[in-house]
This record gives structure tokens, sequence and C-alpha cells, in this order.
């Protein structure tokens, strides 16, 4: 398996992200347009550190050595359920490379060790099979098929499948 380093993400990592934003292909799956405005990944990035400060969440960026792979993040923690959400986006030249799953392996050994976490939860598109393979492999669990989860940029419904791992699953 490949080996990444997990960092949280701070304002340094400005033009790593901004160029992950602006990916049509990276961003396909990822329930957000693409942006080229600097302005607009700095209020995020913020947002983002401003989650850690409040025990909200966290989003790593990833690197192999010095080069920028991607991002992974834990949202919407809830502590009295002691459960939160996840999502990821890896740059487009280091899919179908191991990267992710090294990635998603480390970061989900972090997040159950550093947080009061009993289950972390993946939302999937049905159409990014990628994902749902990795998720797969690395033992989360295909929990169903969700509805209209979701309302799209031009106002129709998108459905969505929910991948959970909880940290019995980790353990074994």
């Amino acid at each position: 398996m490949k080996k990444v380093n997990l960092k949280p993400i701070s304002l340094t990592d400005l033009d790593d992200v901004m160029a992950l934003y602006s990916d049509e292909s990276a961003m396909q799956f990822f329930g957000r347009a693409i942006t080229k405005d600097p302005n607009e990944v700095k209020k995020i990035i913020q947002s983002n550190i401003n989650w850690n400060e409040t025990k909200t969440g966290i989003r790593y960026v990833a690197y192999d050595d010095k080069k920028f792979i991607g991002i992974i993040t834990l949202k919407r923690y809830d502590e009295r359920f002691k459960r939160a959400e996840i999502d990821y986006i890896v740059a487009s030249n280091y899919r179908q490379k191991g990267y992710a799953s090294a990635i998603l392996k480390d970061f989900s050994t972090l997040v159950f060790s550093k947080w009061d976490l009993n289950r972390i939860s993946a939302y999937v598109d049905p159409k990014n099979l990628a994902s749902q393979r990795l998720l797969k492999k690395m033992g989360f669990l295909n929990e169903g098929y969700l509805r209209n989860w979701g309302i799209s940029a031009d106002g129709k419904g998108e459905s969505l499948y929910v991948y959970s791992l909880i940290k019995e699953d980790l353990e074994r």
C-alpha cells in the first residue's frame, strides 16, 4: 500500500486545494460546483479550520512526500451519538494508483483514535463506481439506497448510497 501523510488543512494549502476544486474530473461526484475563485476556496479552508476549533469536524490534506494528493474530511460530528460523515477527493493524476486506499485507511485509523466515534458514514453517487469499490475494499458496508436524498443545482432529486464503518469493523 502507498505511504501518505495526512495533516490538518491550513491556508498554506490554498494553491493545491484551488487546483483540486477547479478540476472538473476530480469534482465530478463531490456535490460542489468547480470554482476558480481563490477567495471562495480561502473561505472554504477557513471554514474547515473552524470545524476543528469547534470540534464539529476536520479536513486533512494528503501528501506523498511533498506532492499534494487530495483531501479527506470528517464532518457533521455528533458527540451524543458518536458518529460523523466523511468525504474525500483524490487529484485526477493520483487515481487508480492505490493512494485513495492509503488515505482512507490512515484517516479511518486516525479519526477513530482521536475522536469519540462509533461510526463514520459516506454518501456515494450511484454512478461513482470507483468510490463504491474503495469503500467496500476498506471494510465499509453498503447500508442502502437513499432516494432523493439531496437536490441538485438544477432542482432535481439526487439519490445516494450510504456506506458505514463502525469501530468494531476497524478492530477486526
